[in-house]
């Protein structure tokens, strides 16, 4: 295990001299390295991320979606299918109930 611990972290290092973002080391994962420099990310991983997490692939589109209309400085759109969707409304229900129990809790506003 020693070993393959020092030729994972080896094969790391190489990769990070040659500039690489990542690494695989052979056990089935990605090592992600970083080199931390003065500036913004032009990029992100987040998508990537999501593909290895299972998330489906309508999602990933999606948020391809709002990353590039928001690089562009453009608003983002609501998507009416996910508005409309059995989940989102249950978000919205639960929300009006939240708000309501404040409102209730709060009292009348007084001036």
């Amino acid at each position: 295990a020693a070993a393959g611990a020092a030729a994972a972290a080896a094969a790391a290092a190489a990769a990070a001299a040659a500039g690489a973002a990542g690494v695989y080391d052979g056990d089935g994962d990605n090592v992600f390295l970083y080199r931390l420099v003065p500036g913004c990310c032009p990029a992100s991983f987040g998508v990537h991320c999501m593909r290895l997490a299972g998330v489906g692939e309508e999602v990933c589109a999606r948020a391809r979606e709002v990353i590039s209309a928001l690089q562009r400085g453009e608003p983002v759109r609501r998507n009416p299918r996910v508005m409309a969707s059995e989940g989102a409304q249950r978000v919205r229900r639960r929300l009006q109930q939240l708000q309501a129990t404040a409102e209730v809790a709060e009292g009348p506003e007084r001036d």
